[in-house]
């Protein structure tokens, strides 16, 4: 009987770890491992235990507990999502008590299961095709994973420069602009000023890397009779005919 339950032993303990892999000290590479055990094949296989008192081991086997495990995660899925709970320890701790729970069903059968254990339920055969398509769908689960995890982490929602603008204080003249590019590459500018309708200085080309800033320090001319309305126009990559972004304010006044 010992023998018997050994692999339960195992699959559970196995489990118990990954789930206290959650620690902050744990080692990236550990929780790689064991995220991929929970996922692909623990619980699977500690369900298939559970469900049949003699389940078929080798090849036709183990591709049956990575169905299983699929399915396992999917469903875990859909309840850590309605429990606001989708977390790397969420993961660990679903999966994780899915299989522990299954093991210790399996020890439950094991145990109350003597009698019938000659007439163990059988699986549907799988033939060698069937489980290549099953390999190539698994393989094929995993890459979606990857590239999938792999476009969240880049995807940037939102692309845009930001351009603003502040004076020093109410009565100064002295004004501060920045430029700022959050865009999804990098991009030249140019930046025009203007006083009351009047260029008064050009900036540019400005080469700025994605996340990078700009900022300029400039103090307005005083003139005479000026209404005192100070603006600046950008353009993007060259483009003089459009003005991509446009601030202002009212020269001795706050920004």
């Amino acid at each position: 009987m010992a023998v018997r339950r050994s692999d339960i032993i195992i699959v559970a303990l196995v489990a118990l770890m990954a789930s206290l892999s959650a620690v902050p000290s744990a080692s990236w590479a550990f929780l790689m491992l064991t995220g991929l055990l929970l996922v692909f094949y623990l619980p699977g296989y500690a369900i298939m235990r559970a469900a049949f008192l003699k389940p078929r081991t080798g090849f036709a086997g183990a591709i049956f507990a990575v169905g299983l495990s699929l399915v396992a995660t999917t469903f875990c899925g859909f309840a850590l999502h309605y429990a606001n709970a989708l977390t790397p320890v969420g993961w660990l701790i679903a999966l994780g008590g899915v299989t522990v729970v299954a093991c210790g069903i399996a020890w439950l059968r094991d145990s109350r299961g003597v009698s019938r254990r000659n007439k163990p339920m059988e699986y549907p055969r799988l033939r060698f095709g069937q489980a290549a398509m099953l390999v190539v769908a698994a393989v094929i689960v995993a890459g979606t994973i990857m590239l999938a995890r792999h476009q969240v982490i880049d995807k940037q929602e939102f692309a845009y420069t930001e351009l603003w603008m502040l004076s020093r204080d109410k009565s100064s003249n002295d004004v501060t602009i920045g430029i700022s590019n959050v865009e999804r590459s990098d991009s030249l500018y140019d930046l025009e000023l203007i006083l009351d309708g009047r260029t008064i200085a050009v900036r540019g080309p400005v080469h700025l890397r994605v996340g990078q800033s700009w900022t300029l320090d400039i103090s307005l001319p005083v003139i005479a009779g000026s209404e005192g309305r100070f603006e600046a126009r950008l353009f993007k990559d060259g483009d003089n005919q459009r003005v991509y972004r446009r601030v202002w304010l009212q020269a001795g006044t706050a920004g």
